[in-house]
């Protein structure tokens, strides 16, 4: 139920743009900064990334780096429709727990085997009461005629839901000043010095 409250939060918003930008400069900041991997692993994701649909230019970075939005809001339009898509009736849920947690909170039950691994699995429908939770605010609030039925959410009910607020800890300068020291001040390496000492 709170991840539904949660999509209902953030499609009553505008998904921020600026959060769009702080996350694409984040991820800007850690593709340029990343580590070295080995060159056999390497090779093997960019012979992967090559089937991408992008500028052969952008092979390498188009998999690591988020882009900011386009100024004609066409991103954001395809966000709000993925959000939208993003509902009850299109959802599934995995559940992963030991036989015995199962058989804790259900009871015995049957189950079915997949033919690989010998995993058992069940397959079960959302309850329909549990839908019908999920959609009956939004319907109250804004009236079912204004609703297309992949809208029916219900609205957010849980508070402390909210886009945060803009990251003023990123950084915006990541260059180095490199400067030769010529000459070293003695006093702060005694100081330098009694303090290693004293957390000995």
């Amino acid at each position: 139920m709170a991840a539904f409250k949660y999509m209902s939060m953030l499609r009553s918003t505008d998904l921020s743009p600026p959060h769009q930008a702080e996350v694409s400069s984040l991820s800007n900041i850690h593709f340029r900064f990343s580590e070295k991997r080995r060159p056999d692993d390497y090779a093997v994701w960019v012979a992967e990334k090559l089937s991408w649909p992008v500028p052969r230019e952008l092979v390498i970075k188009a998999p690591q780096v988020v882009s900011e939005w386009d100024t004609d809001s066409t991103a954001q339009g395809v966000a709000f429709r993925m959000l939208e898509g993003l509902n009850v009736r299109n959802s599934r849920t995995i559940l992963m727990a030991k036989k015995e947690k199962f058989h804790g909170l259900m009871g015995t039950q049957q189950w079915e085997t997949e033919p690989w691994y010998g995993t058992q699995y069940r397959v079960e429908r959302l309850d329909d009461a549990f839908v019908l939770e999920v959609r009956r605010s939004l319907l109250r609030v804004w009236g079912a005629s204004n609703i297309l039925l992949s809208q029916a959410e219900g609205a957010n009910t849980i508070d402390v839901f909210h886009l945060p607020r803009p990251n003023e800890f990123i950084p915006e300068r990541l260059d180095v000043d490199k400067r030769e020291v010529t000459q070293v001040c003695l006093s702060s390496v005694f100081v330098a010095e009694r303090l290693f000492l004293k957390r000995k």
